[in-house]
């Protein structure tokens, strides 16, 4: 039941994006994905409202375009909350690719953690028709957890044990990530 709910939200989240999907569309579409242990969504701070609060993250949705004012916001709310700031990005257009990847530049030099909405929701879906021996997970030597390739831990410093498919990394003791590989 669950499997089938996140693959009508990614398919309603891709419908979307050809007819312009709302952030509140795309921050639900993205907070699913991520598979977050806690999540607060619209979260009251003074003077604003954070868009979601989820584990050790303050995080602000928005567009590329938007992302001078996006930077000033999460960093904000990371100071309210005393979390980690966060960007989650979706880019509407071909020419917002350049700018996305100057703003990914920008906020990790400003310590911003920064996902690109479009590409989990498209990678986590296209893993959904994969076999999971035609995907490659990175193991975690020190945790001994192994992650997805659409995760933000897949290339950590030190997840480098690599496994051909998911029933590997668990032959040899390691647990799926939480946040990308569903049960």
């Amino acid at each position: 039941m669950k499997n089938t709910l996140v693959i009508a939200l990614f398919i309603l989240a891709l419908v979307s994006v050809c007819w312009g999907a709302s952030e509140a569309e795309w921050k639900e579409v993205w907070i699913e994905a991520m598979d977050f242990d806690s999540v607060e969504r619209e979260a009251e701070i003074p003077f604003g409202r954070v868009d979601v609060i989820a584990d050790s993250f303050a995080i602000e949705v928005d567009y590329v375009s938007n992302f001078h004012n996006a930077i000033g916001q999460v960093l904000h709310y990371a100071y309210e909350r005393k979390k980690k700031p966060g960007l989650a990005l979706y880019i509407e257009g071909s020419k917002d690719k350049e700018k996305y990847l100057y703003v990914k530049v920008l906020a990790e030099s400003l310590g911003i953690m920064v996902w690109l909405i479009n590409d989990i929701v498209e990678l986590t879906r296209t893993a959904e028709s994969l076999p999971s021996d035609s995907i490659e997970y990175h193991g975690n030597v020190k945790s001994k957890i192994f992650h997805a390739p659409w995760c933000s831990n897949y290339n950590c410093k030190n997840c480098t044990a690599i496994f051909h498919s998911r029933e590997e990394a668990e032959k040899t003791g390691y647990k799926p990530c939480k946040r990308c590989i569903k049960p």
